[in-house]
């Protein structure tokens, strides 16, 4: 148990909050601190991070100094492997900043394995590429298939990539509605918008440049949006990550399709140099998330420091935005919300310890942190 000066629940802030849990790590109480609670510990208190978009392959890799979204890829693949225990070494780093939930994404559909042993939830999304002739069907067959929850809280699932990596037949196949969503990146460079609209740009020479033979498979070209409803891949099945070039009448309609978008600010920052169109995604009433993405685009895998830079950028949003973003709105996100991402009473969110926090404005400063309930304890 815990009483504390400051708590976040999840989707608001309280003074002075008193929570308690089982040896399970079942919240069974959240309620005003009393008197004969014991003094109140100088900080906040607050459910596990939800790093909605990861990737634990790639931890490990060293980020390339190009820019642009096809620049980037081209150096990615020319560039060194990642270690082979990339994956442990990413789950200890969300572990130790304070994720309790991931939604990770992957090529080599074996990643869940390690996260359900560290007792972590989400999704282990085993990604599915390919632009050239193969049929849909032995394309799907290639992806690890949709598996039940484990602990209750993680499930593996196929995706698509992207609509300029994944022939569109097979990222409608992929995304089919299931019990966890689909996941897609989706309009994080100008470049893709120019491919989806004319087949042509920086990333068509890419997969020109990798002897891809892409164009027969590219029935359905438009704007992103109409690209992705023809498809059947706007809604709240599939979560969009980036939407770096959404407009603003773009982010409406995704708001009222029902999809969650995570925001991946310091990688776009690195790929790009550019942000998501905040103020019109919160006009829309966007439901967002955060992710870090992997390290080949960002410093570490400590979600905090894209809620700080995301307050730092645009101080005058209520600090509960991001925070709510990166707890309940992920779990949201990853359809988790009934046990991640808020500290109620029969949940299981793991109990977070921020030092030094006293105010939402603090946020903006990355605090140190320490589980009070682990994942492994949730698991």
């Amino acid at each position: 148990m815990i009483r504390a000066r400051l708590g976040w629940l999840g989707d608001r802030w309280v003074e002075d909050v008193f929570v308690a849990w089982d040896e399970g790590g079942r919240v069974t109480e959240v309620r005003p601190g009393r008197s004969d609670d014991g003094p109140a510990e100088d900080g906040l208190v607050l459910p596990g991070l939800v790093n909605a978009h990861v990737h634990l392959e790639q931890t490990g890799r060293k980020a390339p100094a190009e820019t642009g979204l096809a620049g980037w890829i081209g150096a990615l693949l020319r560039g060194p492997a990642a270690p082979l225990d990339a994956v442990e070494l990413g789950i200890a780093q969300v572990v130790a900043s304070g994720t309790a939930v991931v939604g990770d994404v992957g090529n080599g559909g074996d990643a869940w394995t390690a996260i359900a042993a560290a007792g972590l939830g989400g999704v282990a999304w085993h990604e599915g590429l390919g632009r050239g002739r193969g049929t849909v069907d032995a394309a799907v067959a290639a992806v690890a298939p949709a598996d039940d929850r484990v602990n209750g809280g993680l499930c593996r699932r196929p995706t698509p990539h992207s609509l300029y990596s994944t022939a569109f037949p097979l990222a409608s196949a992929l995304a089919r509605p299931g019990q966890a969503p689909a996941a897609l990146h989706f309009l994080e460079d100008p470049a893709e918008r120019r491919f989806l609209s004319g087949g042509d740009g920086p990333l068509a020479e890419l997969l020109d440049a990798l002897g891809v033979d892409w164009r027969p498979r590219m029935e359905g070209l438009g704007e992103p949006l109409d690209v992705l409803r023809g498809l059947g891949l706007l809604g709240s099945h599939v979560v969009l990550v980036h939407g770096v070039e959404l407009l603003p009448e773009e982010w409406r309609e995704v708001s009222e399709s029902g999809a969650s978008v995570v925001l991946c600010p310091r990688s776009n920052l690195a790929i790009g140099g550019r942000l998501p169109d905040v103020p019109s995604a919160l006009a829309a009433g966007a439901r967002l998330a955060l992710g870090t993405d992997g390290t080949v685009s960002s410093p570490d895998l400590d979600l905090w420091g894209d809620v700080a830079l995301l307050l730092g950028r645009w101080p005058h949003v209520d600090p509960a935005v991001w925070m709510t973003a990166a707890t309940l709105g992920g779990a949201y996100a990853l359809r988790l919300d009934a046990t991640y991402g808020a500290l109620r009473v029969g949940a299981r969110p793991g109990v977070l310890w921020a030092e030094g926090v006293r105010a939402p404005a603090d946020i903006g400063r990355v605090p140190a942190r320490s589980w009070r309930v682990a994942p492994r304890g949730i698991a």
